[in-house]
């Protein structure tokens, strides 16, 4: 009947819940005898600044933007070459 009663106590120390360390609270003594009934003023805080906007940059139509402008410049030289040569304006290096 012993062993039956040292086997109980084993299962209750393995089933028991670990021991949480005990909790601390720090407190402060305020002396507040000096404190006047009167509420502090409110001060106005200044409003928030608004929101700056961004820009969103859309990739494929600035690299459209840009082929366009080396086509355009490649045009323009070889109109020129072309109508040096009609004149018979031809720059020789």
């Amino acid at each position: 009947m012993c062993k039956l009663t040292l086997q109980v106590i084993q299962l209750v120390e393995v089933l028991a819940p670990p021991l949480l360390p005990p909790v601390k609270f720090n407190y402060t003594d305020l002396d507040l005898s000096s404190a006047s009934l009167n509420p502090s003023p409110v001060v106005a805080r200044p409003p928030p600044e608004p929101a700056t906007d961004y820009a969103v940059i859309d990739f494929a139509a600035t690299s459209a933007a840009a082929q366009a402008g080396r086509d355009h410049v490649r045009l323009r030289e070889n109109l020129t070459r072309t109508a040096s040569v009609a004149t018979g304006n031809s720059q020789q290096p």
